[in-house]
């Protein structure tokens, strides 16, 4: 038992940080994407959304960093490791984002076939594909800083930014 408890209690310190990069910039995007849209349009999102969003994009940075070939390049300059990662990040944000559309879809229609038309429909919006390129814009941001701290080190990241 203390050996689960020392593995979790490892995992949340190193989501902790990452749920907290993810939380500002998700909620960055919610309150650009409120000083953009009109006051009465709908809202897909709140800032609890947000929040929630944030801690799923750790849980999914969580999954990634546990497959076996995420580090493919360790040894390669550090653009390698930051494109590789970077596509494998891209699609797990665009699965999670279609996952989430279809659970929405079935909730609110009770319907596969209508969940999935509307999908398609979604899909082909620019809606759609502008959070998808913000939420991987931030992804970005995130595999740059954390490729930094695993060549140069923790220790002389902190001592950069900190003193």
């Amino acid at each position: 038992m203390p050996k689960i408890i020392h593995w979790l209690k490892q995992e949340i310190i190193h989501l902790i940080p990452i749920i907290i990069y993810f939380a500002i910039c998700f909620n960055l995007f919610h309150f650009a994407q409120s000083l953009i849209l009109p006051p009465d349009s709908i809202r897909f999102t709140s800032y609890w959304g947000a929040t929630l969003g944030a801690i799923l994009a750790g849980k999914v940075i969580l999954i990634a960093d546990s497959l076996p070939f995420i580090n493919a390049f360790p040894e390669k300059p550090i653009v390698y490791n930051i494109t590789w990662k970077f596509v494998i990040y891209s699609f797990f944000v665009f699965l999670v984002q279609v996952i989430d559309n279809i659970i929405r879809s079935l909730y609110s229609f009770k319907d596969w076939s209508i969940a999935c038309a509307h999908l398609k429909a979604d899909i082909s919006q620019s809606m759609f594909w502008g959070i998808q390129i913000s939420v991987l814009m931030f992804f970005l941001g995130f595999i740059v800083f954390s490729e930094l701290t695993r060549v140069i080190g923790k220790s002389k990241i902190d001592k950069i930014f900190f003193g």
